[in-house]
């Protein structure tokens, strides 16, 4: 219960930031070169704590590292609920970040470690339970977060993430929170990047997450400058993630068996074509439309890469290479968030292409045959 309800408030996250971004930007009167920190300082917190929370995790156990975790994100959540300006917001998100650094590639770990026998199917479970649940809320709470305010969504983070910690405190002391396997030193980074199969999977996810969080920094200005109501924007969120739940859903008997290779390469198709709808089809259709493609990419993205990562880490280092994964699909969205940000449609659709290729020589490739032997200790 503890990495689900931690699992399903990181995922809100990503999708509860989007439908306030317009009210944040109005209330804290954000300029354009503002607007895209509100992505980027959580996420390159993120990216450089989800370090520190894997290589902890194989350290110290996996179950106390994702308890302060928890803990840290609930307190940044509050202080940006509080934050009256720019500066304490990003304060309070540069802490939002850290902890969920710390807990994020935690989650895979202690839910495969549940199931071992099935852990693409345990992983596209949760990927299920976390997409129906963001599914419903926006189209639930379009119109309320709208009327009440963006400090809402973050009061909403901070308690599910208390919620989570009072759950691990319960099981923090039992059997099983010493991680497994030898402890790393900092040479185990070298060791992971010295996998040419790593490489190419890291690779993969770097490009893939970038082009889904850039969709979704891009999403609600399309939409705003389209004069789209907040409950249309509800329902467009909800079309992604209800997508992104029924693929998961659909895919979870397949992920563990030999139809993990096409899954991944359609991923970026997907994606390709969502963000080509939703550069160059700025209707009611085409919102809906990209909004599906991208929730079909993410499903076939999301779980699959997190079992390539874990089948090929090395023994003892699981909680150091999930953490890797998290950290370079953060920072594919900063890139992409940073580089692409008020771009015309021409150069978008480029970049994303250029991408979409190459995660697609990489998976290909990899899942063809090359590097399929799980590393294994001292390899």
């Amino acid at each position: 219960m503890g990495p689900i309800v931690a699992g399903v408030t990181f995922a809100l996250e990503i999708v509860l930031v989007p439908m306030v971004l317009i009210a944040l930007r109005e209330d804290l009167q954000l300029t354009e070169a503002q607007l895209p920190w509100v992505y980027n300082a959580y996420s390159i917190a993120v990216a450089l704590a989800v370090l520190v929370g894997g290589w902890l995790g194989d350290r110290l156990g996996v179950r106390q590292v994702f308890a302060a975790g928890v803990s840290l994100f609930a307190l940044g959540g509050v202080i940006v609920a509080l934050s009256g300006q720019f500066e304490t917001f990003l304060l309070g998100r540069v802490l939002q970040g850290i902890g969920g650094g710390l807990f994020s590639p935690l989650v895979p770990i202690l839910l495969t470690s549940a199931r071992s026998e099935k852990p693409g199917k345990i992983l596209m479970i949760w990927g299920s339970i976390a997409g129906y649940v963001v599914a419903l809320v926006p189209l639930l709470g379009a119109q309320v977060i709208a009327g009440l305010g963006w400090k809402l969504v973050f009061v909403a983070l901070a308690v599910m993430a208390l919620v989570a910690f009072a759950v691990s405190l319960t099981v923090s002391a039992g059997a099983g929170a010493k991680a497994p396997g030898s402890r790393p030193d900092l040479r185990a980074f070298a060791r992971l990047l010295a996998s040419r199969s790593l490489i190419q999977v890291y690779t993969y996810i770097f490009c893939t997450y970038g082009c889904i969080t850039f969709f979704l920094f891009h999403l609600p200005l399309a939409l705003d400058d389209a004069g789209a109501t907040a409950g249309f924007a509800g329902v467009v969120l909800c079309a992604l993630w209800l997508s992104f739940a029924m693929a998961s859903t659909m895919l979870s008997n397949a992920v563990d068996g030999k139809w993990i290779g096409p899954i991944s390469v359609a991923a970026p198709i997907c994606l390709l074509l969502g963000v080509a709808l939703l550069v160059h089809l700025p209707s009611s259709a085409g919102f809906l439309a990209a909004a599906i493609a991208i929730g079909v990419g993410f499903a076939c993205s999301n779980a699959p890469s997190t079992q390539l990562v874990l089948k090929h880490a090395p023994d003892g280092l699981r909680s150091l290479a999930s953490s890797l994964d998290i950290t370079l699909a953060r920072l594919g969205g900063v890139a992409l968030v940073a580089a692409l940000a008020g771009r015309d449609g021409a150069v978008v659709l480029g970049s994303v292409a250029v991408l979409v290729l190459l995660s697609v020589l990489c998976i290909w490739t990899l899942t063809r045959g090359r590097g399929q032997a799980p590393l294994r200790e001292g390899a």
